[in-house]
């Protein structure tokens, strides 16, 4: 590719594409036509840094994975600490200025940012660490942000150093699609005081059973009554090719955006993964541009295992398998083992549609 191509694609020339803000009504983001936005993101905390930097064409073959998958949005950091190639806003000249251009190229290049303000507040390391700086740049990032297509998490995970001491005390937005911090830890009075969104880290710590716990979107939701996004699930050097495939179909069955989320030395640094990785993220693609799963798939009714459309003939072991149902249309995503196993409908359902591990009925 020519340098002009970088050049045009730095400032957004050659792209048709235009997003607009989204909304919040219910468990849902909407566009402004009232469409349901059910995001394909990916863990990309280095983007901005790299535009920062200059590398354009990095950024460029990086742009051009991500659309081949489907990807609508990226999870970017606003700075990271020296244990990860330190990253620092205090070591650029007009750092909120060029971070307004980059919320605008961004959008040019066809994606939302999740963008998440504050990380570990790690005396030594990281630039903000009283509560009054840490507002102070977050009212810097939300003014830059409002009126975009964006959205602002303010703290990675609030239970971090001293941010368990202020994430809940920092002030919102108006105009801007606010989320306190990662969601699973909390109370409930502190649930009821995240914002206009929510964003769960699933539990990593059970390889075999990784799938089943996305199932904590819809639980968490149905506690909040707001949006809730995937937004740091396992890393996919860390699970199998096909088990990324079902944990998708359950994170859009459940919520409204799925993170591709990986290692340090692969999504994070906005690299393209290899092996079974990859692998991985191309079988999450597939189910994302199927459409199998409806939009306000998450406001129908939850059931599970027996209680489902879907039944197993034979001597087969099925974890669990979860379904979302209006009455007439049922989504039943299958845990782990899948697609080796036969399964049927249940009498008076039929399937119209089958993945695999996530099935379309109707009756």
């Amino acid at each position: 590719m020519s340098d002009d191509f970088y050049e045009r694609r730095r400032h957004g020339g050659g792209s048709s594409v235009t997003l607009a803000p989204l909304h919040v009504e219910g468990r849902h983001f909407k566009t402004s036509d009232g469409l349901i936005y059910k995001g394909f993101h990916v863990s990309a905390f280095r983007s901005l840094e790299l535009y920062l930097n200059g590398k354009f064409s990095e950024l460029a073959v990086w742009h051009d994975w991500l659309h081949s998958l489907g990807i609508t949005g990226q999870r970017v950091f606003a700075h990271h600490n020296p244990g990860h190639d330190k990253f620092d806003p205090r070591d650029y000249d007009h750092y909120y200025e060029r971070l307004g251009d980059y919320f605008g190229w961004i959008a040019g290049e066809g994606f939302r940012v999740h963008f998440t303000a504050l990380l570990g507040a790690v005396p030594g390391f990281d630039p903000f660490l009283t509560f009054n700086e840490q507002q102070w740049h977050l009212d810097k990032c939300a003014a830059l942000i409002k009126g975009t297509p964006h959205l602002l998490e303010f703290v990675n995970e609030g239970e971090d150093n001293n941010e368990a001491d202020y994430v809940f005390k920092l002030e919102p937005f108006k105009g801007v699609l606010n989320c306190r911090t990662r969601y699973w830890y909390f109370t409930p009075e502190e649930a009821a005081a995240q914002l206009d969104w929510t964003t769960l880290h699933p539990e990593r710590k059970d390889p075999d059973n990784v799938v089943r716990q996305m199932r904590g979107l819809n639980e968490l939701t149905m506690q909040s009554g707001k949006p809730i996004i995937a937004g740091e699930p396992e890393q996919i050097e860390r699970m199998r090719a096909d088990q990324q495939a079902p944990y998708t179909a359950l994170a859009l069955m459940f919520g409204e955006a799925m993170t591709l989320h990986g290692a340090w030395e692969s999504l994070q640094q906005c690299r393209m993964p290899t092996g079974e990785a990859l692998a991985g993220c191309q079988d999450a693609a597939i189910i994302v541009k199927s459409g199998i799963i409806p939009p306000e798939c998450s406001d129908w009714d939850y059931s599970r295992d027996e209680a489902s459309a879907l039944k197993y003939p034979g001597p087969h072991v099925v974890q669990h398998h979860y379904q979302m149902s209006n009455g007439s249309t049922a989504i039943v995503g299958i845990t782990e083992p899948h697609q080796a196993y036969p399964h049927e409908a249940v009498s008076g359902w039929r399937i119209v549609e089958d993945l695999g591990c996530v099935v379309q009925l109707q009756r």
